[in-house]
Parts: C-alpha cells; structure tokens; sequence
C-alpha cells in the first residue's frame, strides 16, 4: 500500500489543541474508505472517525474502487480524512474547537 506524507502546520492557537505542538509530519494511505474508518494503529480495532458523525459520503468517481483486500471500497485520500484523522488521532484537547460535524 502506497503512503501519502504530509506536513500540517498550526499557527493562530491552533496548535494549543494539538499539544502545544506547531508542526506535524504524517503519513497516510493514499487510498482509505470510503466510510470514513480510521485505519488502526498498532493493534488498535478500526473505528468510524467520530461516532457522532454522520457516514463520510462516498466521493468522486473511484467510490467504486476495491484495494484487493476482500472488495472493500476505497477513494483516495482527500481532505476530509485529513481532517478527521487529525481529530482521531492528534488532537488532545477541546475537539468542539477543530470540528463541528464534517466542517473545520
């Protein structure tokens, strides 16, 4: 499975809900699913990114796509995964602040 690395920058207080930390390097799958599952880390069991949430809607023309692990549909990586990923899994302080919903 191929990685996307990205690098997100904090300014403006942001970073105060990040753990004071302004600059984060992830690496991220370029293809992920299309409902939106968190991919786990280490030994942790997938889930939805926020289970208040409603389901990510599937998008663009490769919702149809499967990555060749039992038919699993997948799109590739977009912003709105960014975005609930850094919610999952950095974010450690007042997630109301970051995101209401699916908006920033």
């Amino acid at each position: 499975m191929s990685t996307i690395t990205v690098k997100v920058e904090f300014g403006g207080g942001l970073e105060l809900l990040f753990g004071n930390k302004r600059v984060h390097s992830i690496s991220l799958p370029s293809s992920v699913p299309v409902d939106g599952t968190i991919a786990p880390s280490n030994s942790e069991t997938p889930q939805p990114a926020n289970s208040d949430d409603p389901p990510l809607p599937p998008n663009g023309p490769n919702q149809d796509s499967t990555n060749g692990r039992g038919g699993a549909k997948t799109k590739p990586l977009d912003v709105q995964y960014l975005m609930h990923y850094l919610r999952t899994r950095l974010l450690t302080e007042r997630p109301e602040l970051f995101m209401e919903g699916d908006t920033v």
